[in-house]
């Protein structure tokens, strides 16, 4: 029974949808700062958008500094799309940067109560299902057509 188990899991794991990548496609980074400091530096060089998701957005020197830059380049690239989707239950306990908004064009978005004006959005999902603690950044690929 575990033997036929197993060979479905491993099934399944072969039909699930992916982006193949090759190894020298993949860069690992070994400490918090050195994602900080890789995070910064793609926020630096976007072009188009920035689309960051995360399980939450810690409230801290780091998460501080992220959202300064991310501020600072929307300054300087007016039509940059960027979208910031955190988790809606994190989300509330600690939610950087919502209390205290700089007057520019954003708007925060709720997804249960969604607003019209998003020059940068923070969203906020319910997902019961799976949480992934990553961020994903797309610069300037068109990866999601």
């Amino acid at each position: 029974m575990l033997i036929n188990k197993l060979k479905r899991t491993e099934q399944n794991l072969k039909n699930l949808p992916f982006l193949p990548l090759e190894k020298a496609q993949v860069e690992f980074l070994f400490s918090p700062t050195e994602f900080k400091t890789q995070i910064i530096e793609l926020i630096r060089n976007a072009k188009k958008r920035i689309y960051v998701t995360a399980l939450y957005w810690q409230k801290d020197e780091a998460g501080q500094e992220i959202l300064d830059e991310i501020y600072r380049i929307k300054q300087e690239q007016p039509d940059l799309d960027i979208k910031i989707l955190v988790d809606w239950h994190r989300g509330q306990r600690n939610l950087l940067g919502a209390e205290n908004l700089r007057p520019m064009p954003i708007g925060i978005r709720n997804s249960v109560k969604p607003t019209n004006f998003q020059k940068i959005r923070i969203c906020f999902s319910v997902c019961l299902l799976i949480h992934v603690k990553c961020s994903v950044f797309c610069i300037s690929r068109d990866l999601f057509r």
